[in-house]
């Protein structure tokens, strides 16, 4: 396949703002969504909130790639760090029809819309998460500043917005942002890989519920553990894991400790190429999360052909249940463990939310559009 700065058929050059170090893992999904983007540009270029303490230095990957660490050794001048670097680069690489993106609406929104302003390139923002959901702003006074100082004032700002579902589309255009600078692009996922995958041979033929997620507030995982704890009380031949890192891995063993259900209730860290065979051995996926953009675990565990159970958040696929309402919760959860039938039923009602799903081709050709109308603007 030739390089786009090869046919001349794409001018586009991409400034994008982020704050996920995976970026620099190259066995990552982060990079590769990035290199995959890098063929739909001339040039891409991708500034990354980091800490001098990571000591990663700047690097050229897929020949039109550069990815900057800011390397800021205090964090407030992650701002000004991330400015000069895109200033620099804009200067250097001469960005005449280009367009800036960022991950979000907040710390990294506000660093584009400075360079908007100062060199008038044309400005999408990127919206991952429901952060107009008040269980977002009330976890804590990071999240208030950023739901109500910045938020929705920078996406004002904005050339284009680009959100990952409808749930967050309507929130937006309920705050007067106009709707015909939205578009709805989630990460693409591919679901025949969920769909072929094998399962792994792990718990014999006990009743598998399984959530993949961050550990991190959230997700509420203690109300998930709970929940299975009580569906433990009946159905004693059934178990949890739970896949996922973060800052509350302490806190949730202990809780599992405290319920004495180790035995039943495991956390594990996989490789994300396992990930596929876990859900193809899970007999439900459940997630309790307080607030979701979309949710790419709901997706493939539907992809992967088990039945979801969840809270009213993100796509809001299977069960939708009300955020925290544990009764309910515990009561679905048992209906399904104890009723093949009713698991088949949601699994084929699930199936119809993939008629029409998009290839990768077109997942791709849909960015590189909402870049090229955000430049049209």
């Amino acid at each position: 396949m030739a390089h786009p700065a090869d046919t001349g058929f794409f001018l586009m050059k991409v400034l994008m703002i982020s704050t996920d170090l995976k970026i620099f893992d190259s066995t990552s999904e982060v990079r590769r969504r990035v290199l995959e983007y890098g063929n739909l540009v001339e040039e891409l270029h991708v500034i990354v909130y980091a800490g001098i303490k990571h000591q990663i230095s700047s690097i050229r990957v897929g020949g039109n790639i550069f990815l900057y660490p800011t390397n800021t050794w205090f964090k407030p001048l992650y701002f000004w760090d991330a400015y000069e670097i895109g200033k620099n680069i804009i200067q250097d690489s001469k960005l005449s029809h280009s367009v800036i993106t960022t991950q979000d609406p907040f710390e990294t929104a506000l660093v584009g819309y400075w360079l908007k302003k100062k060199f008038n390139i044309p400005l999408q923002i990127q919206v991952h998460t429901d952060f107009l959901s008040p269980y977002f702003w009330r976890q804590s006074w990071k999240n208030t500043i950023r739901r109500f100082w910045w938020g929705t004032r920078l996406l004002k700002k904005a050339d284009g917005i680009r959100v990952v579902s409808e749930r967050v589309k309507n929130s937006l255009v309920q705050k007067n942002i106009p709707e015909n600078r939205i578009v709805i692009l989630p990460i693409f996922v591919d679901k025949e890989r969920f769909a072929r995958a094998t399962a792994i041979n792990e718990y014999g033929k006990d009743f598998l519920i399984l959530t993949v997620a961050r550990l991190e507030p959230e997700k509420n995982l203690f109300l998930a553990i709970d929940v299975v704890a009580e569906v433990l009380r009946q159905y004693p031949e059934t178990r949890y894991t739970i896949i996922g890192q973060g800052s509350l891995l302490d806190r949730l063993i202990i809780k599992i400790k405290s319920l004495s259900v180790g035995d039943r209730i495991t956390i594990k860290q996989v490789n994300i190429n396992d990930l596929p065979s876990w859900y193809k051995r899970a007999n439900l996926f459940l997630l309790t999360s307080n607030y979701e953009g979309y949710s790419m675990a709901i997706i493939e565990s539907a992809a992967a052909g088990i039945p979801v159970v969840t809270t009213d958040v993100g796509v809001a696929l299977g069960e939708v249940l009300p955020v925290k309402n544990k009764s309910r919760l515990v009561e679905v959860t048992n209906g399904l463990v104890s009723n093949p039938e009713k698991c088949k039923e949601l699994i084929e009602k699930q199936n119809e939310f993939f008629k029409n799903w998009p290839t990768k081709e077109r997942w791709l050709a849909a960015i590189k559009d909402s870049w090229e109308q955000c430049s049209n603007e």
